[in-house]
């Protein structure tokens, strides 16, 4: 009879265990609100006010490109995670130097600036993957940006607009993959200006971009009253269920000690 006991404690538990929920694989902390991998087989964007190549396409040596996204509830960000890579050298800046700033949607495109954060803190790692195909192959680092200063928005639909600064260092224009568009709270296709930071916003369509979504990570911060981590919290079905396996184990053992079963 313990043996027949054991397993129901045990089908009770299973119940319990998955109703908990993780957080999914991410590289900033926090509650991910956007996720867009890098496309393989996308193209890059230049996200660099020092980017000597890009003149021969738009007349310029600076670009900045915004991705939007969608709020269904008030968010406070707190992190973005950028997938780079460095052209043309193949090799990373001493340091970078992100801007960050965080546009209103204006039908479509970036519109009144709410937010923006110069020389952003960050940490860089090679994340080991490549980017390309053959000989011509260039690394990926992702970098971390967390904002000294959060941002907390409503819910609606935003911009987010990032460059870096070489002007520093030769051959290290920073360059942002694109990305596959998160099917939750993405948008199709982004934007691009050719002045850092960006005035005049342009639509990567009309110079043959079929898509010009970035490969990067939002995350905001979990409200929380303490300063511990957030751990799962039981749903009524879960009380219920952990109440059912108690009021059994009690109810075994005074069946147990009234017949002297062992």
């Amino acid at each position: 009879m313990l043996k027949h006991f054991t397993a129901f404690l045990f089908i009770i538990a299973s119940f319990i265990i998955p109703s908990y929920s993780f957080a999914l694989p991410q590289f900033c902390s926090g509650k991910l609100i956007l996720d867009q991998s890098v496309s393989p087989t996308g193209i890059v964007f230049t996200a660099d006010a020092n980017c000597p190549d890009c003149a021969a396409l738009t007349g310029s040596t600076q670009q900045t490109v915004a991705d939007n996204f969608v709020l269904t509830s008030p968010e406070t960000i707190t992190e973005f995670v950028l997938s780079v890579i460095y052209l043309n050298s193949n090799t990373p800046l001493t340091s970078d130097i992100w801007t960050v700033i965080i546009h209103n949607d204006a039908t479509g495109l970036p519109g009144t600036v709410i937010a923006t954060e110069t020389n952003v803190p960050n940490q860089r790692v090679d994340s080991g993957q490549v980017f390309g195909t053959g000989n011509t192959t260039f690394n990926i680092y992702r970098s971390v940006l967390t904002l000294n200063t959060p941002v907390t928005l409503p819910a609606g639909t935003y911009w987010v607009e990032f460059y870096n600064n070489s002007s520093a260092e030769t051959n290290k224009t920073a360059n942002i993959p694109q990305g596959v568009v998160d099917p939750i709270n993405g948008i199709a296709n982004g934007s691009f200006a050719t002045t850092t930071p960006g005035v005049t916003w342009l639509n990567p369509a009309n110079f043959g971009f079929a898509s010009s979504d970035g490969a990067l990570q939002i995350c905001s911060r979990i409200a929380t009253s303490s300063s511990v981590n957030p751990v799962p919290t039981m749903t009524k079905y879960n009380l219920f269920i952990l109440m059912l396996l108690i009021s059994s184990l009690v109810g075994f053992l005074f069946y147990r000690r009234k017949f002297d079963l062992f």
